[in-house]
């Protein structure tokens, strides 16, 4: 038994294997070609025959990858954080789960924390590397127990994607959002590759997207650019029974959402935040 896990670990660590087990199924991966990330490091990248997934080798240089200076190359994030609130509001009204409590699972900055707070929702902060500056109060140590886990911009940052997957589904959230680049085919050119700050190591295909919700018993619901693993027990909320598509008269919510965001945030400016800041210095008091 030793032996196979020492050999499993030299294929996974060797830059020159051809194959290599897949870090998400467990299927074989082949070598489809090698990138130069950090402008020092000469990685191969494998896909799987079975889940599709892209790959890098095992990350040896995330040490280096995640240094503050990097986050220079994150020109997006406030967009995508707002981006990414409005959906998941969106989102809320049209599951109708009433007084959700939402993670937004690495969730950075806080950006899109505050500003789902902002917009009078519950949502919390989860990341195991960094501090959110603009949501402080409201980070928490344990996904579990949340009706809706968000994860924008977090998959292809997996060194071990079944280990965070079975721990994310594990903990039984009605939904799942991700937000991810997925992948048409293997690209040494795709940009998402993003070899500058080598943060990227795992890449979705359309294939493996239907593996995760094949896998972990959800429906699975694409919509602008995001993917939403729905539990079955919400699944008619969400999704016409005859196309598996979002319910045609809840789409109207979805193309407002921004607006519909904006709303809620600036109608009454400062509402939310007050009663958040009233309620910490109770708390505090207390």
């Amino acid at each position: 038994m030793n032996a196979i896990v020492e050999d499993t670990a030299a294929a996974l660590a060797s830059p020159t294997a051809e194959t290599a087990p897949c870090r998400l199924c467990g299927a074989t991966m082949h070598a489809v070609f090698r990138k130069v990330l950090l402008e020092r490091h000469d990685v191969r990248f494998y896909q799987c025959t079975h889940c599709c997934s892209l790959q890098t080798e095992q990350p040896h240089w995330l040490s280096e990858a995640y240094v503050p200076r990097n986050e220079r190359f994150d020109t997006g994030q406030v967009t995508r954080s707002l981006v990414n609130a409005a959906f998941v509001a969106a989102l809320l009204k049209a599951a109708d789960i009433g007084r959700a409590r939402v993670v937004d699972y690495g969730c950075g900055s806080g950006l899109c924390v505050r500003s789902l707070r902002d917009a009078g929702v519950d949502a919390w902060g989860y990341d195991r590397y960094s501090e959110p500056r603009l949501a402080l109060a409201y980070q928490t140590p344990d996904f579990r127990g949340f009706d809706v886990l968000n994860m924008c911009e977090v998959m292809e940052h997996f060194d071990e994607p079944r280990q965070a997957l079975d721990e994310i589904f594990a903990s039984d959230p009605l939904l799942v959002v991700v937000q991810t680049g997925l992948m048409d085919s293997p690209d040494p050119d795709w940009g998402y590759l993003a070899p500058d700050h080598g943060q990227h190591i795992f890449f979705m295909a359309p294939t493996t997207v239907n593996w995760v919700s094949g896998h972990y018993g959800r429906f699975v619901l694409s919509l602008m650019g995001f993917q939403v693993y729905v539990a079955k027990r919400l699944a008619l909320r969400l999704l016409d029974p005859a196309t598996g598509q979002l319910r045609a008269e809840l789409a109207p919510l979805f193309q407002s959402c921004i607006a519909d965001l904006w709303q809620a945030m600036f109608a009454r400016p400062y509402l939310h935040a007050s009663n958040d800041l009233q309620a910490l210095r109770q708390s505090h008091a207390g």
